[in-house]
């Protein structure tokens, strides 16, 4: 067997190897049957193709800010999409405004104690803006307060929330986590914690929906409260923490429940709920954001406790696929990789099967794709005439495009690769 057979046998050898221990395929047969015969010459042979680049985006926003205040994207909590621009809720700066291509555009608001300073938008939890009315309302959870502003001056409209955290009080919020545009036109808000703000206080301290004027401001109906008995999956409320409008219904997730509840906003009757979806091992959710996938059969829940999203059948409620590497100690520094996050909070699609995620703990915004994969460009040349062995290829090696999908948590380890080529016959 000649020098150029050996030094391929080793090479794909070593190959093999490496693939076995990342769950590819074993040896083809029909390679086996190439290498086994002793009389075969230069006819198969080994070709390098060197790593390029791993297709996934990192812009500026992704470097870890340097202090408390100071960088573009700092504990971010909410995102929307606004026109053509990206817009992030963060929870120690003002929203950062982006465009397409993740390029800042500026800052929208005041950061500033909203029970001190009449426009300030400190400790916000979510935010959502109406164009079409001149408006921004922000959530801010902390201080316990409902503030409107115009969205071109940014002059404060009207507070709903005394800036009092308590169990009762009519008018009253106790950490208003989240708040969305209802279909006519006024305001949801998610309350985590206290009994409700019209129509009596009953029920437990687990937190209730408003629905507020958007042009007043003023309370208009206590829709879902918490109860010590009743559940989510009764139709009740607990703990919720982020309220969506996704296709034509009101998505809430029920954070210590580890439940998302799915009402028609029309008569607030519950139609279904979602939680740990079968066929995925995980220990809880801690549903945070959500979304739908780009055809709309798929929720996409940030599942807080081990800082990741999982998509789940939105008709036979399914595991379907995750992204991001699961672990339940979000506040570990070394979480600020490829893939990796602490505690993220909102996610947004962005379209070709990207998601955009306020990745809290990182105080960065995560670009990740479906699936936890992300493909890796290979650059080679094969030698005239010859072509690669089909069969004798990675998983996930696509010869069209010189790609591979790559584990996110791998990508920064993602070797070269040796793949097996044949002459070409004559």
């Amino acid at each position: 067997m000649s020098e150029t057979i050996k030094a391929f046998v080793a090479d794909f050898a070593a190959n093999e190897r490496a693939k076995r221990a990342m769950g590819y395929s074993d040896t083809s047969q029909r390679l086996q049957r190439i290498l086994a015969d002793s009389q075969v010459d230069d006819s198969v042979i080994s070709v390098k193709y060197t790593r390029q680049s791993a297709q996934i985006t990192e812009s500026d926003i992704g470097v870890k800010v340097s202090s408390y205040r100071d960088g573009l994207v700092n504990r971010p909590r909410a995102l929307r999409q606004v026109g053509n621009e990206i817009w992030v809720g963060n929870y120690s700066t003002a929203i950062a405004r982006f465009d397409e291509n993740w390029s800042f555009l500026g800052y929208w608001g005041r950061y500033a104690n909203p029970n001190n300073t009449p426009d300030g938008q400190a400790g916000l939890g979510d935010f959502v803006v109406d164009p079409a009315n001149d408006l921004v309302v922000i959530a801010c959870q902390s201080y316990h307060r409902v503030r409107a502003f115009s969205m071109t001056t940014m002059q404060p409209l009207w507070d709903f929330g005394d800036g009092i955290a308590g169990n009762y009080g009519q008018g009253r919020l106790y950490n208003p986590y989240s708040v969305e545009l209802l279909p006519n036109g006024n305001i949801l808000v998610a309350s985590y914690n206290g009994r409700g703000v019209v129509g009596g206080t009953t029920g437990s301290n687990d937190g209730f929906l408003a629905e507020i004027d958007a042009a007043t401001g003023n309370a208009v109906a206590c829709i879902k409260k918490s109860n010590t008995v009743k559940a989510p999956w009764d139709g009740d409320v607990r703990n919720p923490v982020r309220v969506r409008m996704l296709g034509g219904k009101a998505y809430v997730s029920n954070y210590a429940a580890d439940v998302v509840s799915v009402y028609d906003p029309a008569t607030w009757n519950l139609e279904t709920t979602y939680s740990k979806p079968a066929g995925f091992d995980i220990q809880s959710v801690g549903p945070r954001g959500l979304c739908l996938n780009d055809a709309g059969d798929q929720v996409i829940v940030v599942a807080r406790e081990p800082s990741i999203i999982v998509a789940i059948g939105v008709a036979d409620h399914d595991y379907k696929w995750h992204a991001g590497e699961q672990a339940f100690d979000d506040r570990s520094s070394a979480r600020n990789l490829a893939g990796e996050m602490q505690g993220p909070w909102d996610v947004l699609p962005l379209g070709n099967g990207l998601y955009a995620v306020a990745d809290y703990g990182n105080n960065r915004v995560t670009v990740l794709p479906e699936f936890n994969y992300a493909p890796v460009q290979y650059q080679g040349a094969l030698p005239a005439g010859y072509r690669l062995i089909d069969e004798g290829l990675p998983q996930g090696f696509d010869p069209s495009t010189m790609t591979r999908l790559v584990r996110l948590s791998e990508i920064d380890d993602a070797a070269d690769l040796y793949l097996p080529a044949e002459r070409i016959p004559q």
